[in-house]
Formats: C-alpha cells, sequence, structure tokens
C-alpha cells in the first residue's frame, strides 16, 4: 500500500524496491494491491527467495534503457560517508572505475546526499551516499534537464529516488549548434584543455560522447552568460559608451573617465564583432572579408532565409 502510494503520488511510470523480502508465494499479492493492471514486474525471486528486488513498469509509456539507478552499495568519494571505519583504500576506487569505464554521468539532483542510515545515534551513527543514479551522455544530450530526487528517509533506511527526464521549461527543439565567434576566445583552448578528460574509461566512442557532453555543458553556460541576445548586449553597450563619451566630455580631465570612456569603448567594439559573426554564421554567408559592421544587410538576408534554423 505504501508503495501504491508514492507511484501514484509522484505519478511514476516505472519503480524500483531494494531489499523488499518478499516471498514466492506473495508475490502474485503485491502485484495485486498495486491496483496497476496493465503495468508489468519483474524480481530476481528466481535466484533468491525471498526476493531482494522488485521492478515494476508501464509499457504503454515510453521506457529509456540507459537509466542505471539503485542501492550500489558502494560510494564514490571519501565525502560520501560519515561514521563507522573511514579508511579509504584500494577496493574503494572500484566502483568509480566502473562507472568511468562504462561512460556513465551523474544527472543533477536535489535532496539528501547521505542516502542510507543505518539507524543508530551518537557515537554509533553511519551513513552513506550509497544509492545512485547514473545515465550516459545522450541521455542528457536529449533531455538536458533530467535530475534525481533523492527524497528524506520514510519507511526504509534509503532514501527513495525519484528521477525525471524534463522538467516543465524544457525547450523543445533547441540543438545546439558551435559558434565560429568563440575560438577567438583566448581562453578558448583552455576551456577545451579544462573539460577534455583524457583518463576517462570506456569505448572511444563513449569516451568522446563523454568529452564533448562536457565541452558542451561549458560552452552553452558561456553563451547564456555572454553572447547569447547579441544585438541587445550591442544596443547596451552602445548606450554606455555614449553615456561614456558624455561624461568625459563633461570633466575630460578626469582620469576615471578617461578609463571608463576607453572600457566602453572595447566593450561595445568586441560585442559588434561578436554580432557580425553570429548573424555571418545564421546567414550561412562566409564571403565578407572586409569586417563591415554592416549587421542590417544581415538582418535582410535573414529575412530571405525562411529555412534557417535558430543557431542555439
Amino acid at each position: 500500500m505504501v508503495v501504491h502510494q508514492w507511484v501514484r503520488k509522484n505519478k511514476l511510470d516505472l519503480f524500483g524496491i531494494l531489499e523488499p523480502k518478499v516471498l514466492a508465494s506473495n508475490l502474485e499479492t503485491i502485484h495485486r494491491n498495486m491496483d496497476n493492471q496493465e503495468w508489468e514486474y519483474s524480481s530476481n525471486i528466481q535466484a533468491v527467495n525471498p526476493c531482494r528486488i522488485l521492478v515494476g513498469w508501464n509499457p504503454n509509456k515510453l521506457l529509456v534503457d540507459n537509466v542505471r539507478m539503485g542501492d550500489f552499495n558502494a560510494t564514490l568519494r571519501p565525502e560520501d560517508r560519515y561514521g563507522g571505519d573511514r579508511r579509504w583504500l584500494g577496493h574503494h576506487e572500484e566502483f568509480r572505475s566502473s562507472i568511468n569505464h562504462a561512460g556513465l554521468l551523474q544527472p543533477s539532483y536535489t535532496g539528501v546526499r547521505l542516502t542510507w542510515h543505518n539507524g543508530q545515534q551518537g557515537e554509533s551513527i553511519i551513513l552513506r551516499k550509497l544509492d545512485w543514479v547514473f545515465v550516459n551522455p545522450h541521455l542528457l544530450d536529449k533531455w538536458q534537464h533530467a535530475h534525481t530526487h533523492f527524497a528524506t528517509r520514510d519507511h526504509s533506511d534509503h532514501s527513495a529516488m525519484t528521477f525525471t527526464l524534463a522538467g516543465e521549461d524544457r525547450k523543445r527543439g533547441g540543438h545546439f549548434k558551435f559558434l565560429n565567434l568563440w575560438v577567438d576566445r583566448d581562453n578558448f583552448m583552455d576551456i577545451i584543455r579544462n573539460n577534455w578528460n583524457q583518463n576517462l574509461q570506456g569505448s572511444p566512442m563513449m569516451r568522446l560522447s563523454a568529452n564533448l557532453y562536457r565541452v558542451k555543458k561549458v560552452f552553452k553556460k558561456w553563451h547564456s552568460q555572454n553572447t547569447s541576445q547579441i544585438s541587445k548586449r550591442v544596443e547596451e553597450a552602445k548606450r554606455n559608451w555614449d553615456e561614456a563619451q558624455i561624461q568625459l566630455d563633461r570633466n575630460p580631465s578626469s582620469m576615471d573617465k578617461r578609463d571608463d570612456e576607453r572600457r566602453c569603448a572595447g566593450i561595445y567594439n568586441r560585442l559588434s564583432k561578436d554580432e557580425e559573426a553570429f548573424f555571418k554564421q545564421k546567414s550561412r554567408i562566409q564571403w565578407l572579408e572586409l569586417g563591415d559592421r554592416n549587421t542590417a544587410f544581415f538582418h535582410k538576408s535573414l529575412a530571405t532565409l525562411s529555412t534557417t534554423k535558430p543557431v542555439c
């Protein structure tokens, strides 16, 4: 009954129960009590009785097969452990090594971090991060808002996990596109080097996919902070430069006014070049080499290209 209420409350299409300790003779009763007649169930009852794993799913909904979630009974890092034996021995690295070898990533999460409690108190308390959700880079590329929530404990010594593929604010059809203007940044190669994990394990294709995902994530964040809505940024920079010129004209002897005018001029010129590069790429025009800042021309060109898709 508790599981049934939890499934209905969170509107789940897939659930898993770890350590249910249900006897084979009681499994059919459990299925009937779930009140989901169309659902299908699977367990490891053939290997161990009572079963230790019970999974239920709605076959009428699309399910992805590249999510790994559950009680792995292992920690990734020393900080995932509190209380008990705090030593970090060689065999503790095996879990992290296997995850890296499989090319799996952790989606963002909310809720509690240490998901298991030994039920003791005082000096005897032991907390561990034993419950995990891992996905492959392809899933995060398709479902960029996928996230996990680890609830506070209720009837179990483990936290319940809820994995959601997309939030309500998910934008549809917004594919990532590389902007050529990023290459001109002084720190471009540093960004690539810092986010290209050459020690990642797994197949060559899996390593490539994971590294591309990391780099893409950094550039998308940088774009949102620096080059998104580029025309509005140019307009704002021009207003700031105009104001700085007026202030300098009123007080030309002020060193602060001189520096501010030069700073605003530099920002405007850089953003103007970014705007030109942005519309040059977006309009698919590659022949302009003289550097004219004719953005009105680009806008008119874009209007004639009905098939042009958003750059990002």
